[in-house]
């Protein structure tokens, strides 16, 4: 249940992980140990970094900066940030 805590996170991050936590924390009070418990568990940790991933690169290939939720600019051809 480690994986799943937020409190830590910049804000943007926050408001992504701190439902998937919460649903996690109902799931484990809710049910018995077991195999299909901790896959579910497991899945749901998945779901949770690619949701964050999302968050952090946009369709247009571009960054999201991780403390504002503002998009930083795209890269050029070459990989490089401009400025």
């Amino acid at each position: 249940m480690e994986f799943f805590s937020y409190e830590h996170l910049p804000e943007p991050l926050k408001r992504i992980s701190q439902p998937v936590c919460d649903l996690a924390r109902q799931m484990d009070a809710i049910l018995p140990a077991g195999a299909e418990k901790a896959t579910g568990l497991r899945k749901l940790l998945e779901a949770k970094d690619c949701f964050v991933q999302q968050l952090l690169v946009t369709a247009a290939g571009r960054r999201v900066h991780v403390e504002t939720g503002g998009i930083l600019p795209a890269p050029d051809a070459g990989g490089t940030l401009p400025g």
